[in-house]
């Protein structure tokens, strides 16, 4: 079986792009500030597209059984295909209680963010593989769990010092990286210092589709990047 791409797009965008791209996933469905509800679900959506719930606003005492209901609704009407819970809030217990609830009520598969997989036994959601790390030591830990995967352009600095190496965000203007390393999908130049070496590592469109071939052969069955991103990569 394939592995499936989802390009994650806002409403605006959604309204701009005609015909959607094959992918496209829903990315703008929140908790409601006012009311014990959900806001900014769609009106329509592409056959089995992923919708995606996250917690960019914070919960505020909704009840779980009445989101499972209104999420129930929604994917049915919408046939959507899978849900995404892209929880990022640390150690929340209403998001928690929420994952576990929506993870065992809804009839589609159900990913979630992984600091909060353990309240579930489904799809494990990970973020972006950062250029430095090779992807089956990225993956091991979750061996045994779905996995889907965050996909898009990826840079950081690696200094090392004879004390040793750390990882750096990336410059704002980063410098062409000539260098192509296969085992890590990216490219990468040298910086030399008077007591370090940068390394500067980041990934072109063609890393990330070697990423992505990887990825479908270590069982990874899902990617999820933002339309955003992923557009101007391949431009």
């Amino acid at each position: 079986m394939a592995i499936q791409g989802d390009l994650a797009m806002t409403p605006v965008e959604m309204e701009a792009v005609s015909p959607l791209p094959s992918g496209a996933a829903w990315m703008s469905c929140h908790f409601a500030q006012e009311g014990p509800g959900l806001t900014d679900l769609p009106k329509a959506l592409p056959e089995n597209a992923l919708l995606i719930l996250d917690d960019s606003i914070p919960p505020a005492g909704q009840d779980p059984q009445q989101i499972l209901e209104i999420l129930k609704n929604a994917i049915d009407s919408l046939h959507c295909g899978a849900l995404l819970l892209d929880f990022q809030r640390k150690d929340c217990g209403e998001t928690a209680d929420l994952a576990h609830v929506l993870s065992r009520g809804l009839n589609c598969p159900v990913g979630v963010s992984q600091g909060y997989a353990v309240h579930t036994s489904g799809p494990v959601f990970l973020p972006l593989l950062p250029p430095h790390r090779s992807l089956s030591a990225y993956l091991r830990p979750w061996n045994g769990r779905e996995i889907w995967l965050e996909v898009g352009p990826a840079a950081e600095t690696v200094a090392v010092t004879e004390e040793g190496s750390k990882v750096l965000p990336a410059p704002e203007v980063l410098p062409a990286c000539p260098f192509s390393h296969e085992g890590l999908h990216c490219h990468y130049s040298i910086q030399p210092q008077d007591r370090q070496i940068l390394f500067h590592l980041s990934r072109t469109r063609e890393d990330l589709s070697a990423l992505i071939q990887e990825a479908e052969s270590l069982g990874v069955t899902r990617t999820v990047g933002l339309y955003q991103e992923l557009s101007k990569l391949a431009q």
